[in-house]
């Protein structure tokens, strides 16, 4: 599985938009009733947080507006919010530009486990949608 996809998993909806954000890269997955609908790797070349966080900004953008401009009558991608998952999601979440530049809402998604301590949980989103690989199947 990419990485995305198990995060999706841990998150448990139908309908996400995730971002599995790592400080090199990140995978973005749009799922419709669990099915990826667009899946896109983009290596993070940025280095300072300003910049990074600007490129993470447009990615996300692109994304969206190539689903919406091939997906026009899509009522129920634009009310969900940019669930940020991986390790450099704390880094992320402090991007204002991300809501700003996409439209779309920004949020740390809840996980169906529980991770100890609570606020790492996000980091390992993807390790504990493999985990469940099985259960779900």
């Amino acid at each position: 599985d990419l990485r995305v996809i198990a995060a999706a998993r841990a998150i448990g909806a139908g309908d996400a938009i995730v971002a599995n954000v790592e400080d090199s890269e990140v995978e973005i997955a749009i799922l419709r009733e669990g099915v990826p609908a667009v899946i896109r790797h983009v290596a993070m070349t940025a280095k300072d947080d300003d910049t990074w966080r600007d490129q993470l900004a447009a990615e996300l953008a692109r994304t969206l507006k190539f689903y919406a401009d091939s997906q026009r009558d899509d009522r129920v991608v634009p009310s969900l919010p940019i669930s940020l998952v991986g390790g450099a999601a704390r880094r992320a979440i402090l991007a204002e530009q991300i809501a700003a530049s996409t439209g779309y809402r920004v949020a740390m998604p809840p996980l169906r486990a529980t991770v100890a301590p609570e606020d790492q949980g996000v980091r390992y989103a993807a390790n504990i949608g493999l985990a469940r690989k099985e259960v779900a199947a």
